[in-house]
């Protein structure tokens, strides 16, 4: 784990150790692994059982106050892996070091070529993530290649992990901070394709994932429905909202009178379990909360915190039936819920 002081100047690598991965841990240590400073990290185990950590040290403290005043020379060493001792617990020497500024490592291999994930520099703000190959951890490595679509910054995310499912089949793992309000920060999953030397990954606002062999298939079609279109009642009206579709959407949801919006025939093809989702916008930066009842089954949501005018994305699983449906967005616990902009019902 990272472990470091309010300033970033500690930068150490932490170590715990448990019996089980859901289970109690125990502290071992903090250290700057062999005596070089310690960020974003990551860890890999080969197909040999051998382990290594990702570590990077391109920055300085002054880095988080102020990016663009990052020069080279205020680089100490660059992004690394690292080996670890057979019990995992120790740092043991370095395998490889670049020199180029990229930080939030992520390795993966497959068919005998290591793929290096890697994110630039540019604080808290997402860009065009990259990646290098070779089949030697001890390189040489090629230059780095960018696999999203140029100038996506890597679709408003960070590489964080890569997970391997099935055969040869690959998820992206990435981060989208908000450093306003880190309580906003998400995470975006998406098959990553890699063939030969080649990573290459396109964005999607839905996907299928089959778990046991990793294969992923386009996403349903959906049906939309506005929030200001539906029954409104016990306070909750329609109210201006310049970022949303139609410029409206179904406002003072919850508060004193539990204002509810009712959409009552949303249509689907299938009974099944799946994911509605739901762009809305709080008003603020704070939480807000509601009651999500599907065909009579109430669920209590938190919506993720979305003040400012483009409208935020929070989904909540739900059982639907083949035809309409009754979905109420309503208040819970007597406080406010979200403005609902629309919502999104899975079509098959």
């Amino acid at each position: 784990m990272h472990i470091d002081s309010s300033d970033y100047g500690e930068a150490k690598i932490g170590v715990a150790i448990g019996d089980s991965v859901c289970g109690k841990y125990t502290y071992v240590r903090s250290e700057q692994p062999l005596g070089f400073q310690s960020r974003d990290s990551g860890v890999f185990v080969d197909d040999d059982g051998k382990g290594y950590l990702l570590t990077e040290d391109v920055r300085t403290p002054i880095d988080f106050q102020s990016p663009s005043s990052l020069t080279p020379k205020q680089r100490q060493n660059g992004l690394r892996i690292n080996a670890l001792s057979d019990t995992y617990l120790n740092v043991t020497k370095n395998v490889y070091v670049w020199k180029e500024k990229y930080e939030s490592p992520a390795l993966i291999k497959r068919s005998g070529v290591y793929f290096m994930f890697a994110s630039q520099l540019t604080g808290w703000n997402p860009n065009d993530n990259y990646y290098s190959t070779a089949t030697s951890l001890s390189g040489p490595w090629s230059s780095w290649q960018k696999f999203a679509d140029s100038g996506s910054n890597t679709y408003a995310s960070q590489t964080t992990f890569v997970l391997p499912i099935g055969n040869n089949n690959y998820v992206y793992m990435g981060d989208r901070w908000v450093s306003s309000n880190l309580m906003r920060s998400t995470y975006i999953w998406l098959p990553l394709t890699l063939s030969g030397t080649t990573a290459s990954m396109k964005n999607a606002v839905n996907w299928i994932l089959d778990p046991t062999t990793g294969t992923a298939t386009a996403g349903p079609t959906e049906n939309a429905y506005e929030g200001e279109s539906a029954t409104l009642a016990n306070g909750a009206k329609s109210v201006s909202c310049t970022g949303c579709s139609g410029g409206a959407a179904a406002g003072y949801i919850g508060g004193p009178t539990v204002g509810a919006a009712t959409f009552s025939n949303a249509q689907s093809d299938a009974t099944t379990r799946t994911t509605l989702r739901i762009k809305h916008l709080d008003g603020d930066n704070g939480q807000r909360y509601a009651s999500v009842v599907v065909n009579g089954k109430a669920q209590k949501v938190a919506f993720l915190p979305n003040g400012g005018s483009d409208p935020g994305s929070s989904v909540v699983h739900v059982d639907l039936k083949s035809g309409g449906n009754v979905i109420q967005i309503a208040g819970v616990d007597g406080g406010w819920g979200p403005d609902v902009d629309r919502v999104f019902v899975p079509v098959n």
